[in-house]
Order: C-alpha cells, then structure tokens, then sequence
C-alpha cells in the first residue's frame, strides 16, 4: 500500500482517554466476534510516554482451529491491508478501519496464538518496561515526523527485526 499520508506523531497522553474507551469498546465487539480470543491493546498508544500517531493498534490471537473463521468475522468489519505483503496463511492477516476525530484508526493484527508472529505484546511491554528503548523509539519516530508513511513504516520494521536478534 503506497500512502501519500505523512507522518504526525503525538505524546500517547494526549489521546488516552479517547483511546481507553475506543479500545474497550472495540474489545467487547471483538470477543463477541470471536470468541475465545485473546484481545490486547498494542502499539504506541497503549504505552506511557511513547509517541502515537493516533491510531488504535489490536492484537488479537487465537488458536488455529479459530484462525480462519476469524478472518471472514474481521473481513466482514474491517477493510484487510497489506494481505500480499504481511498476510501469512493461518498466521497472521491485518485489518483496519479509518476513524475521523482524535483517533484516525484502528489497526488490527490477528496472529495465530503462540506463533512466530505472536510478538506485538511483547513489544510493548519492553517499551513500557524498558525507557531507553521507549527513547530509541520516539527519537525514531520523530525522524519520520513529516515524512511518508511508507518510509517510517520501513524503518520501524527494521527497528523491531534488530529488538528480536537482541
């Protein structure tokens, strides 16, 4: 997906309260959905002191039995992204839905429980757990403030890959 859109990034706090409630809201719909699944709030807005660009970022995990089913659920809600580029058969599929106001959208990452690709609470329990990485990752951000989507998006996947060889 090439996005003309560039890259704003604010303090997480600044849209908390209107993303708590976004993502409560969400994770009900998403439970009745697709039930037995595991719903969490990740990324950047999910983390104290960490720049967003004010999406809402979900991950949902389930077990493989589940997986497919929950594609169509999702496909029916959601618009599905990237499906040639980050898709992997019975692993992992991503979703979104565009929002106006202080939340442009919610991203959802579905990923096979336990899977290689089961990494995003991870991520941010290191952000809010480890502040030298939280600043590593802001300082990363605010390099992209302004520029493509699509480029901060190259760099952020590289960030992570080099998290995961640590």
């Amino acid at each position: 997906m090439t996005d003309k859109k560039l890259c704003e990034f604010v303090p997480a706090e600044q849209i908390k309260n209107v993303i708590e409630n976004k993502f409560k809201e969400t994770k009900v719909d998403l439970l009745r959905l697709i039930p037995g699944s595991d719903v969490h709030h990740v990324g950047s807005s999910a983390v104290k002191g960490a720049l967003t660009k004010r999406d809402l970022d979900i991950t949902v995990l389930v077990s493989s039995k589940d997986f497919n089913q929950a594609v169509v659920v999702l496909r029916n809600k959601f618009e599905p992204i990237h499906e040639h580029r980050f898709w992997i058969r019975n692993k992992k599929a991503i979703f979104t839905k565009q929002l106006s106001g202080d939340i442009e959208m919610i991203d959802i990452v579905l990923v096979l429980k336990d899977s290689e690709f089961d990494k995003h609470v991870r991520y941010r329990d290191l952000l809010k757990n480890d502040s030298e990485l939280l600043k590593a990752y802001n300082k990363m951000k605010m390099e992209y403030h302004g520029k493509s989507y699509d480029e901060y998006e190259e760099c952020k996947f590289k960030f992570w890959d080099k998290v995961d060889r640590l």
